[in-house]
């Protein structure tokens, strides 16, 4: 059964990749940089934002800042890893412990790259998590 079908529930759009920053600079950089480059992407301005994005895009590839106010990037992929739909996650950081700390947390995070971001590497990084999720 299709969702879109099914009456009272809202379709799903289905975006390919969420970007969550505190930084709004940082995610019209990266989103900006994506759909020159074709990819469907979306962004959200911190990790309420981008849970609540979950339910609505169901987004493929989530790329994450890690040091964002209130709701951590390691919090909020916590907070994802709970939930029955599981996106790949990228995290990004400008501080290399942050990367090393949420390398030990436990979380599923497929890949972690440094600020300031390399745009190319991350397109690599992305294209290949879509690739994973549906092969």
């Amino acid at each position: 059964m299709r969702r879109d079908n099914v009456v009272g529930l809202r379709p799903v759009k289905k975006s390919a990749v969420l970007v969550v920053d505190d930084d709004p600079l940082q995610v019209d950089q990266i989103t900006g940089y994506l759909r020159r480059r074709g990819i469907d992407v979306r962004g959200a301005p911190d990790g309420p934002g981008a849970l609540s994005a979950l339910a609505i895009d169901q987004p493929a590839v989530v790329v994450m800042d890690i040091n964002m106010p209130g709701m951590t990037g390691i919090e909020t992929a916590r907070e994802m890893a709970k939930l029955s739909y599981k996106p790949k996650i990228i995290l990004i950081s400008g501080e290399p412990e942050r990367v090393a700390e949420a390398n030990a947390s436990g979380i599923a995070v497929f890949a972690a790259v440094d600020k300031p971001v390399p745009l190319r590497a991350l397109e690599t990084f992305i294209r290949k998590a879509l690739a994973d999720r549906r092969g």
